[in-house]
């Protein structure tokens, strides 16, 4: 039995990483895009579709900041029932994510007001 010569092997890799490369990007792209408008309504869904199975969320807030270039980052944090973070089970991680968008519609702008959380029970 031969085993494969590495230039080969080496070769192999680099025609894989050419063929996914592309995915790859466009998946990192698709995370980490700026959404032209974030409405309250789809600010409200990913709350609840990226909720964890946790019994400890009792609530969450919606964390806003505006960046340098504009772009507004909502910060979204379940919370437990002190309001503090909820971590995941291995400690490693809170339970949040962010949102990036141009501008916010006139229903969220609202909510937030002249503040810069938005607390959800």
């Amino acid at each position: 039995m031969t085993s494969p010569q590495i230039p080969q092997i080496s070769q192999a890799i680099q025609k894989l990483l050419d063929l996914i490369g592309p995915f790859i990007e466009t998946c990192k792209s698709f995370y980490n895009r700026t959404l032209p408008i974030l409405t309250y309504r789809r600010l409200i869904d990913d709350m609840v579709t990226f909720k964890p199975e946790d019994e400890k969320i009792k609530a969450a807030a919606a964390v806003k900041e505006v960046k340098t270039d504009g772009t507004i980052k909502i910060s979204i944090v379940y919370l437990d029932a002190e309001n503090n973070p909820v971590w995941d089970d291995g400690k490693k991680n809170d339970y949040s994510f962010a949102i990036s968008a141009k501008k916010l519609d006139d229903e969220l702008t609202q909510t937030f007001g002249d503040k810069n959380m938005i607390l959800f029970n």
